[in-house]
């Protein structure tokens, strides 16, 4: 008598196997190649990430140069005139022929209103000076933009640092300057005079930082 049915085939391991292997290989390969692909974007997000914050920082310093250059006069009038004036920078103690110099180095930083003789050959001169200060429009906006999208997780440490040192030196930097600006209703020249070197002296070491940052910020990724 004969078995009714089929009888089934041996099943073919190696084929599954090698199926399976396939499939395994396949996945994991999809997996390299989206992490290979998130990488290169991240890459270069953070590339132009600090391309734009090192553009930013050159154009900074462009400007920060013109202004320093502006505001120079300025500054070392008031330098020079410190060791020669009272408190509140209302008078000037000094020689005829030191104030000549004055006039003819500085004639857009002061007027003479008045003179009382204290001494042979010097006199007080009761005097007006000029706040005028150019005003640098600093940006940060880069910056701003690399710290909201995390970009800067991915600096160069050393170069990451660097970059927060300056910012925060710029943000100094703006502080005193507005403050500068603010002071308008102020009547205390000799606060007016202070915060000017102040601003001056930042600006000074600001530029230099930037100067170092250009140099530095190569290694930033």
């Amino acid at each position: 008598m004969r078995r009714i049915g089929k009888r089934n085939k041996d099943i073919d391991w190696k084929y599954i196997l090698t199926e399976l292997l396939l499939i395994v290989v396949g996945i994991l390969l999809a997996i390299n190649l989206n992490s290979w692909s998130a990488n290169r974007r991240l890459d270069q997000q953070v590339e132009q990430s600090i391309l734009r914050v090192k553009e930013e920082i050159k154009l900074n310093m462009e400007e920060l140069e013109d202004v320093l250059e502006v505001n120079k006069p300025t500054q070392d009038f008031y330098l020079e005139i410190s060791s020669l004036t009272d408190e509140e920078v209302k008078t000037l103690e000094c020689s005829v022929d030191k104030m000549q110099s004055f006039r003819k180095k500085y004639p857009e930083e002061f007027n003479v209103n008045d003179s009382t003789k204290v001494k042979k050959g010097v006199f007080k001169y009761e005097i007006d000076i000029q706040f005028s200060l150019e005003y640098t429009e600093v940006r940060d906006m880069a910056w701003r933009t690399a710290q909201l999208s995390n970009n800067i997780s991915e600096y160069n440490y050393d170069c990451l640092q660097s970059l927060l040192t300056a910012y925060d030196l710029q943000e100094i930097f703006v502080n005193v300057q507005e403050r500068f600006l603010d002071m308008t209703i102020v009547r205390d020249r000799g606060v007016y005079v202070s915060t000017y070197l102040l601003c001056y002296d930042l600006g000074e070491k600001l530029l230099e930082r930037y100067k170092e940052i250009m140099e530095e910020i190569g290694d930033c990724d």
